[in-house]
Formats: C-alpha cells, structure tokens, sequence
C-alpha cells in the first residue's frame, strides 16, 4: 500500500476517533444537565396600580426627553378612582401641591392615568392621549415637539395651546361645543371632530388635514 494512502487511511481514523469521543462526551453532559447554550428569558416587569389623591390639574414632564421618537406615552382615561398604572419597577416621581398633581418621569415608558375629573394639563415633552372623557371644561398646554390625540371625548370647552413642531390629532369620534386651539410654528393639524363653534390659531403648519364635519364648521383658521 501506498504511503500517502495509509496517511489518508489513518487521518481518516483519527477524525472519526475524535468524532465519537466528541459525542460521547456531548451525551454525558446533557444527560448530567450540562450544555454550553445559555437561555435568557426577558420578563416584562409586572404593572402595577398606584393610588393617587384626587387632582384637578396635571403637570407632566418627561425628565429624559430627546424629540418625540423618545417620549414618554401618557394615555389619560376617565375612571371612578384616581390612579397611574405603572411597571413595577418604575420609578416615576410624585409631588402634590393642593389640587395640583406633578408628575416626573425618569424613563421613556408608557404610563395610563385614570381620573374621574380633570380641569387642566400641562405637558412637558410628553405625548398625550385623552380618550373616553367627559368634562365641562380642559385646558392643555404643552410645550415644544410634543404629540397631543383626543380620541372619543365629549367635551363642552377645549382651549389648548402648543409649541413649535407639535402634532395635534382630533378624530371624528370626539364632540366640542366650543374650542380655541393654538399650535407653534412648524406644527401638524389633524381634525375631523364634530364641534359647534371655535378657531383655530396657526403659524405655518408642516402639514394638515380637515375631514368630516370639520370642513363644514370651521369658520376661522389664522
């Protein structure tokens, strides 16, 4: 036999050695427990409901803010109890002041208020969403290149006042008798909310969208 065949003959050999000890020792350690894959299983923290005193205006700031793509999401929603539903390990600061609630939060999370009455907002590089709400009156004020959505509310006045780069959304399933809507410069509208009277004030919008019933009712847009 030729040498480079018993060469061939006997590397040949050795792999399949190598091979069978290989599985060998790959079957004693998975039967003792043991493998080299590491399974890490992300949980969400739990939320949880914290209790709040009863509060007629909310101000709320986003600590960590750096443009909208990394705001905080309030979500703000009638209930027979004052309350925030929170991640259990958030660390959102509370301060109270008479019927005024602050609010800060240190993380980019999403947060939902629950409040049976509310009169006033004023939102600190936050995006705001009011949904289901009943109120005689509402006043928002919210600084610059925040987000503002009013979603299935009936609401008798609505004055609200944004800053540069702001976006306002009001869909058709929300009722206003009376509004005064302000918006920065740069700003985005979208309205199609049923209303009686109002105007709007705007300085060189980005971008907006009139539908619905809106068309028919807006008299005055500056």
């Amino acid at each position: 036999m030729k040498t480079s065949k018993k060469l061939i003959i006997g590397f040949s050999s050795v792999l399949v050695l190598l091979m069978l000890v290989t599985d060998i020792v790959l079957r004693v350690n998975y039967s003792k427990g043991i493998t080299n894959v590491n399974f890490r299983i992300n949980k969400s923290p739990a939320p949880v409901t914290k209790q709040l005193q009863p509060f007629k205006v909310l101000m709320l700031t986003n600590a960590q803010h750096n443009g909208l793509s990394k705001a905080n999401y309030i979500y703000i929603n009638p209930g027979k109890e004052y309350q925030i539903l929170v991640d259990s390990t958030d660390a959102a600061q509370f301060r109270q002041t008479g019927d005024t609630l602050f609010i800060t939060f240190p993380n980019n999370n999403a947060y939902t208020i629950n409040c049976p009455s509310l009169e006033a907002v004023h939102n600190k590089d936050c995006k705001v969403f009011f949904s289901d709400l009943e109120l005689n009156s509402l006043q928002v004020t919210s600084t610059d290149s925040t987000e503002i959505s009013f979603n299935g509310n009936k609401l008798k006045t609505l004055t609200l006042t944004a800053g540069v780069h702001s976006d306002l959304h009001v869909n058709d399933d929300n009722t206003i008798d009376s509004m005064n809507i302000q918006l920065g410069r740069n700003s985005g509208l979208w309205f199609s909310a049923t209303f009686n009277k109002g105007q709007i004030n705007v300085d060189k919008l980005r971008q907006m969208e009139l539908s619905g019933s809106a068309v028919e009712h807006i008299q005055t847009i500056k």
